[in-house]
């Protein structure tokens, strides 16, 4: 499919995810977004050069919105953007899971707010078992956003993402709680030897007032910071990113 860039994705779509893809997509010609309900902000911003995008999205509503959206993007000549959008979650087995739709999550929520069961429960697979079925042996950008999850495409996704993934954004919330996880696993699950790690800015987030930066490295000190602010009901994105180019692509935001 070829599709040109819509200018009205950037009222949709928070403003600072849609200021970091552009600042990173010129290292990234494959994207994984795990949790895209319906928002299709990165297509819509992907105007400079041809792209896999591989969607993730369980439930039907969400998913009949993207296609419609995607359907209705005007065709271009000049890029091809090539499109999965796949109807299923992803977590660290597969299988079954029940899902909370006043939460968005398949987690059961208690901290912040509080889950009620409806009855709904849909497919999960594995980031690994996915990307060897279909023969994707990288990836570029990894955004994980499933309200508590995030551990759990991580430890389903070890193989590929630790060996040949080179960017992840995932959220840092509540619902860590939820699941009786210590937030610190969840960052330390990333290999300090191979990712640094950066706290993602937004102006609605406590710590932005701070720096008011796109990216700030997670120090231990700024990451205490970030931590006290999610127990207080603050959550936000954090960013790992290949040794290799994560300075690179630090200093670049400095320009932002």
């Amino acid at each position: 499919m070829s599709y040109f860039h819509d200018q009205s994705a950037d009222d949709q779509f928070p403003k600072t995810e849609v200021q970091f893809f552009n600042l990173i997509k010129k290292y990234v010609n494959i994207v994984f977004d795990v949790g895209a309900r319906d928002d299709i902000d990165y297509i819509k911003n992907s105007y400079d050069a041809s792209r896999q995008f591989y969607l993730f999205e369980p439930v039907p509503e969400f998913v009949s919105n993207c296609q419609k959206q995607i359907e209705n993007l005007e065709p271009s000549e000049d890029i091809s953007n090539e499109i999965f959008l796949n109807p299923f979650g992803i977590g660290s087995e597969n299988g079954v899971m029940d899902y909370y739709p006043n939460t968005q999550s398949f987690v059961f929520r208690t901290h912040g707010t509080n889950s009620v069961s409806a009855g709904l429960s849909f497919p999960i697979k594995t980031l690994d078992e996915y990307c060897q079925e279909n023969k994707v042996n990288n990836i570029d950008f990894l955004k994980i956003d499933i309200e508590g999850m995030e551990i759990d495409v991580l430890n389903g996704g070890k193989n590929i993402i630790q060996n040949n993934t080179k960017i992840i954004q995932f959220e840092y919330g509540l619902c860590i709680l939820d699941r009786q996880i210590d937030p610190d696993h969840l960052v330390g699950w990333f290999d300090k030897d191979k990712f640094d790690l950066f706290f993602q800015g937004d102006p609605k987030h406590p710590y932005y007032e701070k720096t008011k930066k796109l990216l700030t490295p997670l120090t231990e000190e700024v990451y205490q910071d970030v931590k006290k602010d999610m127990i207080g009901g603050a959550g936000c994105n954090l960013v790992a990113i290949r040794k290799e180019i994560s300075n690179e692509i630090y200093n670049s935001s400095l320009e932002q």
